[in-house]
Formats: C-alpha cells, sequence, structure tokens
C-alpha cells in the first residue's frame, strides 16, 4: 500500500458521507413527517438499572429504543440513562448476552422523568448454562465487547480470578494479539499486536498511567494486583476522542465501581519459591455500598503481596574474529535473590444530585518493594588461542544496601492516581469533564557494589567448549584459581554507593460535550472535546566512587572467614555452572563509608551525567460525529489534532582517556510538534449478534524520555560515544482494520480479523561498533534514531464457548483460545547510522511472528478447573539493534503452561490452588541467531493455595 493513500481514502469516505452527516434525509414523505413530528415533540428522560435475579448490577447491557434508534449501555452499577427521548409511548428493551430479550412498555413524559428496573432470571438463560464465575465473566465481558464502537477486548474480575495471575500484565497475556515482557517471573509490559510496550498507552479510567522508570514511557504493570480491577478493557482501535498515542492500542484498566448493593470480597493464600525456599503470601479485600437514599456510592479495596523470589541467570557477549567465527568476549554467572512485597489501595465514590447529574472520586495507590541482592562471577576480556583454549581474568561483585532494607539494594516503585470527574445531562446537550493528577517514581537509596577482581595482567586458562552456544563453557586448567581469597583477587574493581530518585507528575483537565441532533433512522451526535496535560520528568542520580584508605588490608578483611558467602545454588537452572564465593551482603552493608579514617568518597560525574529534567505540554482537541443508517449501520467520523511542546535539560559530558579531566556541561532543548489524527470507523451487524468492523485511523508513539535527553556523552578512556536525540519525531501509524464477530447464544463468541499498520519514524536504540567521528576512533556508539519506515500486516483470529454443543456431557466444559499473525518489515532505513546496511529481511523491532493463547476450563456449581497455555514466537529487540545481524538482540519465544482449581466449600466460601509456569520458561534472549544465547533467566514453577470470601 503507497503511503498517503490512507489519508486519501479517509477523506473519500468523509465526502461520500457527507450529506448524511450534515442532515437526517428521509427515504420519503412519510418518514419526513414523521421525523418532524418527533423533532418537535417534547422530551422526556427514562433512568433506571439492570439485575439479575440475585438483585447483582449487570454491566454491559444494551437498553434501546427501537423506535427511536436510540440506546445506552449500563455502567457498572447497572445503571443506565436514556436522554432527550420524545414523547409517547415505546417499547424499552434490554439485551445482554446469554439472555433472551426482554421489554417494557413505557411513557415517557417532559415533565416525568421515568425510572425503570429490569430483572433478568436466571431461568431465562439460553441454554442449560451454568451462570456462576467463568461463564458470568464471560457474559459481562462479550456484551461490553459487542457494543464497543472499535475492535476491542475486554477481560471482567470474574475471568481474572480462574487464572494463576499476580498482576495486570499476567492476566493480559490471555487477551488475542497481545503478549508480555517479564522480569523476575512476572509480566511487566504489554505489547499489543505486535507492536514494542512504548507503542501502547495504558490508562487507568480513561487517564494515562505515568511511569516509574527513569527511561522509559511503558507503564510498569507489576505494579498493580489483579484483585484491584474490575475490567481490562483493550481498544485496539481508538476513536477521536480518545489519546493518540496508540500505535498498538490503548489499554484501559477500570478500578472497581461503587455497587448497586452492599458487596464484599476478600481473598487470602500462601505459596512457596523453589529457589528462595521461602513462603509466599498474597491477600486482598474489597467492600462497597450506597448510602443516603442510594445517592452516595462507596467502593474500597485493598491488596498485599509478600514474595521472596529469585533467579538464576547467564548471560553472554558475543564477538566475530578476523575469519568471521563467533566467540564469547564476556561471559557472567548471575545469582538473584529478591523479596518483592506489593501493596495496592484504590477507593471510589460517587455521588448523585439527581438523574441528571453526578460527579465521581477515584483514587488509586500502587508501591511495589524490591529488595535485591545479586551475586555474579564475570570472565572478562575472554581470548581465544589457537589452540581452542581462552585467557580471562575474574570479576565478583555484590550488590546490597544498607542495614535498614535488609542488607538489600531497595527499588521502591510507587504509583498513584486521583480523579475528580462529573457528568451532566442538560436536555439535548451532555457534558462531561475531569482533572486528574497522577504521580509515579522510583527509588533506590544506599544502593551498594563491591567488586573484586583477579590479576588482569597474568589472566587464567579455560578449556572452552561452545558445542552448545546455548550454555556456553569455561573450565579453568587449575580450579583453584577460581576461589576467593586474597591470592587470586587482588584489585578491588569497585566500592560505590548511590541514590537514585526518579519522579513523574502528570496534571491532566477534560471536558467532553455530547449533542444529539438527530433520532430516529438516521440518528446522529455530534462530540467534542479539549484536553491539556502538563507532565514533568526528572532522573537524580548521587553517585559515589569510595576508597579504602589501606586497600590490602580491607581486601583481607573483605575475603576473611565470616564475611563472605557461597552463593552457589543447587540445580541451578540456567545449566550446570557453580557461581561460588562472594563478599557477603551483610559485610558489604555495615560498612560505614561516613568514617574518613577507613574510606574516602568522591563524586562520579560520569553516572551522575545520566541526569535530567524534561517538561511536556500537550494540548489535545478533537472533533467526532456519530451516524446512524437504521439500526444496523453506523458510521463514525473524526479528527483530532494533538500539539506537543518538549523542554528537556541534560548534560554533555567530556572523558579524557586517562580520566583525569573530566566536565559535565548541563545543555537544554525545547521544541514542538502537531499531529493530525483523521479517523473513520463503521460498525455493521447484519443480523442479530453477529458484528461486522472497518476502520482507518493515524495514531503516534512519543520517544522514550532518556532518548530526548540532549548532551552527547564521550568517553576516551573506554572509548564510547552516546549521542542525545532532542530532534527525534514522533512515529505515526495509518491502520486499517477489519473484523467480524459472532456472539453465540449460549455465551461465547467467534471472531477473525486483519489489520495493516504503515509506521513512519520508527525509534530504534543503535549499538555501533568501530566508529570514527571527529577523528576519534570510538569502539561503540550509541544513539537513539528514527531507524526508518516499516509495514506491519496482522491475522487475529479468537473462539470462547462452552463445549455442549458438541455433546451435552461436556456443557461443563469450555474452550477460550485466540491466534494472532504478525509479518512485519522494515521497507526502508532512513538514518545515516545505518548507511551500509540493507533493510532487506529486517522486521520491525518488537513484533512476535505468532502468538497463541488457549484455555480448556471445567466448571459447575461446585468446582471450577483451568489449565492455561501462552505461546509468543521471538522478536527482535528495540533496545539493541546494531549495523549487522550478528550484533542484532532477539527477545526469545515463549511458553506458559498454567493452572487453577478452586472448590466451592459453600456458599460464600471457595478453596483454590493455583501453580504457574509449570514449563519453567526462562527470560532469554538471544544475539544473532537463535542458539547463542544472550542472556537466560530462570525463575522456578510458583504454587500457591488460598480461601476466597464472598458476601
Amino acid at each position: 500500500m503507497k503511503k498517503h493513500c490512507l489519508p486519501i481514502l479517509f477523506a473519500a469516505v468523509l465526502c461520500a458521507s457527507a450529506p448524511l452527516l450534515l442532515t437526517a434525509a428521509p427515504v420519503g414523505e412519510t418518514e419526513t413527517d414523521a421525523a418532524a413530528a418527533l423533532a418537535a415533540a417534547p422530551r422526556g428522560s427514562i433512568t433506571g438499572v439492570v439485575l439479575d435475579d440475585s438483585r447483582h448490577a449487570i454491566q454491559g447491557a444494551v437498553v434501546y429504543i427501537r423506535a427511536l434508534n436510540l440506546g445506552a449501555v449500563t455502567a457498572a452499577d447497572g445503571s443506565f440513562s436514556l436522554r432527550g427521548v420524545p414523547e409517547g409511548r415505546y417499547d424499552v428493551c434490554v439485551n445482554y448476552v446469554g439472555y433472551e430479550q426482554i421489554c417494557q412498555n413505557c411513557d415517557i413524559r417532559k415533565e416525568q422523568p421515568l425510572h425503570c428496573e429490569f430483572l433478568l432470571h436466571e431461568g431465562m438463560a439460553i441454554g442449560n448454562v451454568v451462570v456462576s464465575g467463568i461463564v458470568e465473566g464471560q457474559r459481562r465481558a462479550l456484551s461490553i465487547q459487542k457494543n464497543n464502537d472499535g475492535v476491542s477486548n475486554i477481560v471482567a474480575a470474574d475471568q481474572m480470578s480462574r487464572f494463576a495471575d499476580a498482576n495486570i500484565g499476567d492476566a493480559m497475556k490471555r487477551i488475542p494479539g497481545i503478549n508480555v515482557q517479564y522480569d523476575q517471573g512476572e509480566a511487566r509490559f504489554g505489547q499489543v499486536r505486535g507492536t514494542a510496550p512504548d507503542l501502547t498507552s495504558v490508562t487507568l479510567n480513561g487517564n494515562r498511567l505515568p511511569s516509574a522508570e527513569g527511561d522509559s514511557r511503558a507503564a510498569q504493570l507489576d505494579l498493580i494486583p489483579t484483585d484491584m480491577i474490575q475490567t481490562i478493557e483493550v481498544h485496539k482501535v481508538v476513536t477521536a476522542d480518545m489519546d493518540g498515542d496508540a500505535i498498538g492500542g490503548a489499554v484501559n484498566l477500570v478500578t472497581k465501581n461503587s455497587p448497586y448493593r452492599q458487596t464484599g470480597t476478600a481473598t487470602a493464600g500462601v505459596g512457596y519459591n523453589p529457589i528462595s525456599q521461602r513462603v509466599t503470601f498474597n491477600g486482598s479485600a474489597s467492600w462497597g455500598s450506597r448510602f443516603f437514599k442510594d445517592r452516595l456510592g462507596v467502593m474500597a479495596s485493598l491488596a498485599y503481596h509478600n514474595n521472596p523470589i529469585g533467579s538464576d541467570n547467564i548471560e553472554a557477549t558475543w564477538k566475530e574474529d578476523e575469519a568471521g567465527n563467533a566467540y564469547v568476549d564476556e561471559f557472567e554467572i548471575r545469582q538473584y535473590y529478591v523479596h518483592r512485597e506489593r501493596q495496592s489501595y484504590s477507593l471510589s465514590l460517587d455521588w448523585k444530585f439527581n438523574e441528571n447529574h453526578k460527579i465521581e472520586l477515584r483514587g488509586m495507590y500502587n508501591r511495589r518493594n524490591d529488595w535485591e541482592n545479586r551475586y555474579r562471577l564475570t570472565y572478562k576480556d575472554i581470548t581465544p588461542e589457537a589452540d581452542g583454549t581462552a585467557t580471562a581474568y575474574l570479576r565478583r561483585q555484590t550488590k546490597g544496601g544498607s542495614p535498614d532494607n535488609k542488607f538489600a539494594r531497595l527499588e521502591r516503585q510507587q504509583t498513584a492516581d486521583i480523579a475528580l470527574s462529573g457528568e451532566h445531562n442538560l436536555g439535548w446537550l451532555g457534558v462531561e469533564w475531569g482533572f486528574d493528577y497522577a504521580r509515579a517514581s522510583e527509588e533506590r537509596p544506599n544502593e551498594r557494589y563491591i567488586g573484586l577482581e583477579s590479576d588482569e595482567d597474568n589472566p587464567i586458562r579455560f578449556d572452552v567448549d561452545l558445542s552448545d552456544e546455548r550454555e556456553p563453557r569455561f573450565t579453568p586448567a587449575d580450579p583453584s584459581l577460581m576461589d576467593l581469597n586474597t591470592t587470586n583477587f587482588i584489585k578491588l574493581d569497585e566500592l560505590t554507593e548511590s541514590f537514585s530518585e526518579i519522579e513523574e507528575n502528570e496534571y491532566k483537565a477534560h471536558i467532553d460535550l455530547r449533542a444529539r441532533l438527530f433520532t430516529g433512522t438516521f440518528a446522529g451526535t455530534l462530540r467534542a472535546g479539549y484536553k491539556y496535560q502538563d507532565k514533568e520528568k526528572s532522573k537524580l542520580i548521587t553517585f559515589y566512587d569510595v576508597e579504602p584508605a589501606d586497600e590490602a588490608s580491607f581486601l583481607a578483611r573483605a575475603m576473611s572467614a565470616g564475611n563472605t558467602f557461597d552463593a552457589t545454588r543447587r540445580n541451578f537452572y540456567a545449566g550446570d555452572y557453580v557461581v561460588g564465593d562472594f563478599v557477603s551482603k551483610q559485610y558489604l552493608s555495615h560498612l560505614d563509608f561516613s568514617d574518613a579514617a577507613q574510606f574516602s568518597r568522591t563524586r562520579n560525574p560520569m553516572e551522575e551525567a545520566e541526569n535530567y529534567t524534561g517538561k511536556e505540554t500537550i494540548h489535545a482537541a478533537y472533533l467526532r460525529y456519530d451516524q446512524q443508517f437504521g439500526n444496523r449501520l453506523k458510521l463514525i467520523a473524526g479528527l483530532r489534532l494533538e500539539h506537543t511542546v518538549y523542554d528537556y535539560t541534560g548534560n554533555a559530558l567530556h572523558v579524557d582517556a586517562d580520566e583525569e579531566n573530566i566536565t559535565s556541561t548541563p545543555t537544554s532543548r525545547k521544541n514542538d510538534t502537531d499531529n493530525w489524527l483523521p479517523s473513520v470507523l463503521l460498525k455493521y451487524e447484519p443480523v442479530d449478534n453477529m458484528v461486522l468492523r472497518a476502520s482507518f485511523t493515524t495514531t503516534l508513539a512519543r520517544p522514550k524520555f532518556r532518548q530526548m535527553v540532549p548532551g552527547d556523552r564521550v568517553n576516551l578512556a573506554d572509548e564510547e560515544y552516546t549521542m542525545g536525540n532532542p530532534d527525534l519525531r514522533n512515529t505515526v501509524s495509518n491502520n486499517c482494520d477489519l473484523m467480524f464477530e459472532y456472539y453465540f447464544k449460549s455465551i461465547g463468541l467467534v471472531s477473525a480479523g486483519v489489520y495493516y499498520k504503515e509506521i513512519s519514524d520508527f525509534i530504534v536504540d543503535a549499538m555501533i561498533e568501530d566508529q570514527t567521528i571527529g577523528g576519534t576512533e570510538f569502539k561503540e556508539l550509541y544513539k537513539a534514531v528514527n531507524a526508518g519506515d516499516a509495514m506491519l500486516f496482522g491475522i487475529e483470529a479468537a473462539f470462547q464457548r462452552d463445549l455442549g454443543f458438541i455433546s451435552p456431557t461436556l456443557k461443563n466444559f469450555g474452550i477460550y483460545a485466540n491466534y494472532t499473525y504478525n509479518r512485519s518489515k522494515v521497507t526502508r532505513l532512513t538514518d545515516p547510522i545505518f548507511a551500509g546496511r540493507s533493510a532487506d529481511d529486517i522486521q520491525l523491532p518488537g513484533t512476535p511472528e505468532h502468538t497463541v493463547n488457549a484455555s480448556l476450563y471445567f466448571e459447575n456449581r461446585r468446582l471450577t478447573a483451568t489449565l492455561s497455555y501462552n505461546y509468543a514466537s521471538s522478536f527482535l529487540d528495540n533496545e539493541e539493534m546494531g549495523m549487522t545481524p550478528f550484533t542484532d538482540r532477539y527477545y526469545d519465544s515463549v511458553n506458559y503452561l498454567d493452572a487453577n482449581v478452586s472448590v466451592r466449600a459453600s456458599k460464600h466460601i471457595s478453596i483454590f490452588a493455583e501453580v504457574g509456569n509449570l514449563l519453567n520458561q526462562p527470560l532469554r534472549y538471544y544475539q544473532g541467531t537463535k542458539d547463542r544465547v544472550k542472556q537466560a533467566e530462570y525463575y522456578g514453577i510458583r504454587c500457591s493455595l488460598g480461601a476466597r470470601v464472598r458476601f
């Protein structure tokens, strides 16, 4: 598809639809008279609630008046509102997936607002379906998905509870077209439709979540437990009233809303981690009710996770010799022990003044503490010899912290969001407004490292075995040279302490107007809005190099008996490796660096040169028009403008060859950009329960924070050059989508679709070796660049249904499966840094070709069991792309298998057991070819046992 053809297609569709957008053209004289009569009639309103036979609120049901082509979808508390209804008598009907339609005949009067209550009884369900946990969650999710305007997927809380998912990221991997990236065995970042995490926005109740990390815009999904969320909404096609930074899509996390009546839940479970060999604990609770004649709604939730975990890790850096043979230049064996504590709290308040006016206050706070110790053995400067052996010297490093932080490095990530919003119906005009403040931060106080090094001038000889490049082997000719003692380790390589603070504050305000211009056959609604966002981001590192007054005496004490720790773990998952002895975390933590008689501290300007401050201001405005063509066809056309102002301050660093003259100079840069984002969506329902969707949209992605920071860092001692690039352009994508959906009456779905993305100016972090800049040779050059353009074509298919249609004996079994195929290609490389490299056969970074999710479940009134499988193929990592395929880094394919069983012990209590990562899937990167390991990190199988209480 040629560039710019999609905007032309948009213009053509818009022009062709213009007459229908401007007027409700009558079909004949009778319709004209009827339309005129309706337009002149006084108008009233209908409000109400949809409940099940237990008087629980039903979310996602459609309440509509077919004669007027007027409808609404029930909110989380089951409520609905139909405004601007001409006076008269109408059939008001309710549709909900899995139930027959029910109707009430209502008489609408201008001065008498009508309140209706609809009860959907379990006996009205279609077929012999067990309506409980999994099925009810599916029904709610499918109802919302069916009624959405664009392509979307919905996961309800009832569905999330049936999987062994600790956080939102783990729950997202079940959704069609989504795969996730892991950290310490938990999903941290989500990827939608084969795009990198930074190309997808994650919002909380419609407001984008800030990032707690200093580099990325991607929200940390492992901060939020699944217990805190009512619904996950994945919008793969966005409309003009949504934020435009959603090339992959927009993931909206909806917190628990005030219920229709008092409700509460509590969950507690314990588990075991095989690496830390310690017990884990997870717990959560929520409670909600309504007061003051149902005017005030309250919903409060909390969750607490305490998980001692760990990982076994190996990492390798590969290079080529002059003959083109690959060898390992550096190799590491790492042992991690992490104590992860997660806390989350949320509160939702709403006040209904009357049927036309409502305000809501929502707040959420999340905190994750990671106390981490790492023991790392590094084989440095591995030099191959002609006889097949190699020489290298060793480093042994311990990572720790202060005694009051469990002798470990504390990483505390926090997010907070508070939003005040209102909804007002002023006759023909609807008004929504909101103010939001969000904050994210990361703190690392007293982060300490001690590294001991063997004699670099007398390297150790090793026998090398690269027959299996997944597990390189280095066997010392003299094993005693690996021991930690003052004879072997003669040098203090590093002794450091740092304090880092990353903070992001974001202020938002928006107003949205909605006017129903027409009712009847050609109902039309015009929307317009404005949104203001102000974001401030900062990264501040204070870094000290510490020198002991007497290094020889210090080394002797550090390696003496009682001050060392054997980090070797039996059954090391990453291979048959021995990590060995290290300085203990207790010894490192108790060192008093403030004692001038023992230590001297100096600031490290090279580390602190990474500090920056940034400010971004976004002004966004949009127009959106929704046009009905009868009851079956709907057109949505919109245009959004986003104006972004960037203002960043970084540091220009210069280090001479001897590291004696180091200068760091603050430097600032300000620029701005405009993005026009058109959209056209069609939704057609040829028959009941069948939906066809087609759309064209334009979306964008902004560069990562650190990529925008100005200032070059030139290190002549290490022969490295890192370039800042404040002139990076936003990545822009033109998107086309087609989707078919059929919703089974017995609760289920079959869907299939295709999508195409034409992406301009995608961004990568380039790493180029052996470059000459200004007459100086550098071993490595690092720079974030707009690498070029790419295309992405995808196919998506999903099926979910109970198996009763095969045989009545299988009615309690069900299947949930989806598959996504992505074909991506870089169409051209535009940045001069890639001169000489062909775009042929380069895939878009971050794009797995195949993604599969499948779950088989069983459910009756007492037992629920689920077995789920996830697969994603390998993809090129956008964090490290080089001049040649040899240096490219890939995220390897993954296979995850999880199981969950829940037994209902009584009406209100159930017992559950969960087992996750049954295949012990590692986080694995490879360099160039699949067998050439770059990193392999194993986490082991996790399991838990607990109880849930509902009242």
